[in-house]
């Protein structure tokens, strides 16, 4: 099984990777970073942005008539 070939920026880590690391590892932490990345654009942004709005809205009701 081969593994996608990084774009070459990441080449030396890559390298680094490969002669220290297991492709398990190597797996492992794509994985957890690919979970992370999943959490932060499914609860971290849209919580923050939600908090603003609900703020912006409080704002706008309270506004003088």
């Amino acid at each position: 099984m081969g593994l996608v070939a990084p774009a070459p920026i990441f080449y030396p880590i890559w390298d680094w990777m490969t002669h220290h690391l297991t492709l398990e590892v190597i797996a492992s932490i794509a994985i957890i970073t690919q979970i992370g990345t999943l959490l932060l654009f499914t609860h971290l942004i849209p919580e923050r942005m939600a908090k603003r709005e609900i703020r912006n809205y409080l704002k706008w009701r309270n506004r003088p008539h």
